[in-house]
């Protein structure tokens, strides 16, 4: 009987280790997304920022930056999501870039139809965004599609080109969206708010 009960224990003792080992599996498997945002009522602040009328060499770039902080080094990106939030009378004098550690995404240009603004609502972070997210089936760059971009569309060049990198190097990065008005013909416009969503696996060791 004695032996019974001794087996009996230990294999519950077996039992009770794969389920404590289980979930420390799963949390080194596991994935963490972070937001960061800066812009008109970010919590952690910003301000509108001019996109300067422009065509040619008067064109000027406006640039706004995020300090990416958080991330684990050990890990590996698996998406990347933009949201743009701006204000123009015609949207497809816009351009938009995003400058990460691996280069520069191009997001949309010339795009908008007669259409005005990025995004819809409130001039801020409280609005509706344009969200460039490259698993959306619907491209910004459709044809006939017209401004505000209110929702979820694919940009021009795929974020997916980020996927894979290293959270080493965009851990204490900045990482910039770059806004450009090419065309003279219309008033500028102003970049209200911005956000960044990062995805990435987190590996304990």
């Amino acid at each position: 009987m004695n032996g019974r009960k001794l087996g009996l224990v230990a294999v519950m003792a077996l039992a009770v280790g794969l389920v404590i080992a289980a979930p420390a599996a799963q949390a080194r498997k596991k994935v963490i997304t972070k937001t960061f945002e800066v812009g008109v009522g970010a919590p952690s602040g910003g301000f509108a920022i001019p996109i300067n009328d422009g065509a040619g060499q008067a064109a000027q770039l406006a640039r706004s930056g995020i300090d990416v902080r958080g991330l684990n080094p050990r890990g590996k990106i698996k998406h990347v999501n933009v949201g743009v939030r701006a204000q123009h009378p015609y949207a497809k004098d816009l351009e938009f870039y995003l400058a990460t550690p691996r280069g520069v995404i191009n997001l949309s240009h010339d795009v908008g139809g007669d259409g005005n603004n990025y995004g819809a609502g409130p001039a801020s972070c409280a609005g509706i965004f344009t969200t460039f997210d490259s698993n959306t089936p619907v491209s910004i760059a459709t044809p006939g599609l017209q401004a505000p971009f209110a929702g979820f569309f694919a940009p021009m060049e795929s974020l997916n080109l980020l996927n894979g990198l290293g959270d080493k190097k965009a851990t204490n990065a900045r990482w910039s969206l770059l806004a450009e008005d090419d065309d003279n013909m219309h008033p500028g416009g102003t970049l209200e708010c911005w956000y960044m969503t990062i995805t990435t696996t987190n590996p304990r060791r």
